[in-house]
């Protein structure tokens, strides 16, 4: 299967850390299966047997000792394995698939984070994804001390292997982002997250209007009850 045989629609977050990606796409989740649309969330690395397994490693605040080259290719054969097993039946299959980091993260944190190669990195996600690219790209952004802190709160300790690098390497994943949303600005929505959730949603909604013509943007009462949904499951949990 390549990206122009795919029936379903494909949609990436991507961010720093702190953007709110994982709110954000859990709410036009809720939404869209609201209207009855057959929806798959995942999320990178992650998602199936394997790809937990190496995402526990990869966020592991005891494995500092991972080099840059070791990391780049845990997150690619993480890659390979969620769009084997999950997204190419998914978009064969009709469905909406919202991914939570995709190739794009690669490109920005082990690209301009670690200072690796470029082409490389493009050649290895390309390997990985079967060319599958997204049909649109939401990018949250969000200033670097601020996303930090929203990530991490004034508590370092609760910091994932990521999120405990400082603020240079966060800056140039920023950068990253950045610069590939200039090259990609046909796939790439920029939106900023310093407004209110709902004017965010409301604005990645537009975004993907054109993708969801049967589907009426959320009103202020809808979005509030999914998130109050979200906060009841976390807390079940």
């Amino acid at each position: 299967m390549n990206s122009n045989e795919k029936k379903g629609i494909f949609i990436s977050f991507e961010g720093g850390e702190g953007c709110g990606k994982s709110t954000q796409i859990k709410i036009l989740y809720k939404y869209l299966l609201s209207y009855g649309l057959d929806v798959e969330l995942i999320r990178e690395p992650g998602s199936t047997h394997l790809g937990e397994k190496i995402r526990n490693i990869l966020l592991n605040i005891k494995d500092l000792d991972i080099c840059a080259e070791s990391e780049l290719l845990l997150y690619e054969a993480a890659r390979a394995q969620i769009v084997k097993e999950k997204i190419i039946p998914a978009l064969e299959s009709g469905k909406v698939v919202l991914c939570d980091r995709y190739i794009d993260s690669s490109y920005a944190y082990q690209g301009y984070g670690r200072g690796l190669n470029l082409d490389i990195i493009d050649k290895l996600n390309a390997f990985a994804c079967k060319n599958i690219i997204p049909d649109k790209t939401i990018y949250l952004r969000v200033t670097t001390n601020i996303g930090l802190f929203r990530a991490t709160g004034s508590n370092l300790n609760d910091a994932d292997r990521i999120e405990s690098e400082g603020l240079q390497f966060h800056s140039k994943v920023s950068e990253g982002f950045e610069k590939k949303a200039q090259q990609e600005n046909h796939r790439f929505v920029i939106i900023d997250t310093a407004e209110e959730k709902f004017d965010t949603q409301l604005k990645i909604f537009e975004s993907l209007q054109a993708l969801f013509p049967q589907i009426e943007p959320p009103s202020i009462d809808k979005i509030n009850d999914i998130v109050a949904l979200i906060k009841q499951e976390k807390n079940d949990r």
